[in-house]
């Protein structure tokens, strides 16, 4: 009898083991993430087992954060750091906060590289419905094809979103970012339905060759509102920048209301009206 509650308690002392070392996995097969695993030996993902920050994601896959992640004070830490292309992050209404220091809207500036979510070596990774705030560096940082859908990214200190060629950034805000930009995306991006506003280290929105930039308000940051080449602007509501509303060259654009900006509404070299647009009271820009 002796051998018997030995043997089975050595069995139940195994499965327990196997239980805690494994990430936890939600009925939909998504890997759950939250400040508890973050935090504990054993970590929310495969080959996470330190116990600290940042939470390592290494095996694609989707993953879902069910609480808040709060990084502790001092600085120098990414939230989660994503090596694996092909992976979805769902933050689930949650909120990554760092301890960028902020007072009145005011935050740290920085060069740091640590970021809110770090895909910068992955591709095809996408990241919805949440908040990323008071990072020490940017708030999200990702590859190639990335998507940006329904995020919050607000008081960062070196930028807001940064997102490498053919990425979507769509109906998410950039807010209150320092020493970047509201929102840097490479070639042939999309970005749609995006308020970038009061970023306090450059442009509201700046592309590269063959993107679109629609349906978006950009407004006070310290820097040209929209700047790309090669690109459609459409249906934008540009204003009180520091420097101009649109930066374009050989650059298509109609449709936009382009107002009090500094330096004035439309610029560059080889930009071309395809539609109405209303810079102050008048219907031709420039």
């Amino acid at each position: 009898m002796t051998i018997r509650i030995r043997g089975v308690a050595a069995a139940t002392a195994a499965v327990l083991a196997l239980t805690i070392a494994s990430p936890a996995l939600a009925v939909d097969g998504v890997i759950e993430i939250n400040q508890a695993c973050a935090t504990s030996t054993g970590g929310c993902t495969a080959g996470d087992t330190d116990g600290v920050f940042p939470v390592v994601i290494a095996v694609s896959g989707s993953y879902r954060l069910t609480s808040n992640l709060d990084l502790p004070t001092g600085g120098g830490l990414s939230a989660i750091v994503i090596s694996s292309s092909e992976t979805t992050v769902d933050l689930n209404g949650f909120t990554i906060s760092g301890a960028n220091n902020c007072t009145s809207n005011m935050c740290t500036a920085s060069s740091s590289t640590k970021h809110g979510i770090d895909a910068t070596g992955a591709d095809a990774v996408s990241v919805k419905n949440g908040t990323v705030q008071l990072m020490d560096g940017t708030g999200i940082s990702l590859g190639l094809s990335g998507h940006v859908i329904d995020v919050i990214v607000r008081q960062n200190g070196l930028g807001g979103i940064v997102a490498s060629d053919r990425s979507v950034i769509a109906n998410s805000s950039t807010v209150l970012n320092d020493d970047g930009a509201g929102l840097v995306c490479g070639i042939a991006c999309r970005v749609e339905g995006v308020v970038s506003s009061a970023n306090r280290g450059g442009n509201g929105i700046l592309t590269g060759v063959a993107s679109i930039v629609s349906g978006s308000t950009v407004e006070a940051n310290h820097g040209d509102g929209i700047a790309c080449t090669n690109c459609n602007v459409i249906g934008n509501s540009v204003h009180s920048n520091t420097l101009w509303g649109l930066n374009l060259s050989t650059s298509g654009y109609s449709q936009n209301v382009i107002v009090g900006n500094s330096s004035g509404n439309v610029t560059g070299s080889n930009h071309y009206e395809l539609g109405t647009n209303l810079c102050g009271t008048n219907t031709i820009c420039p």
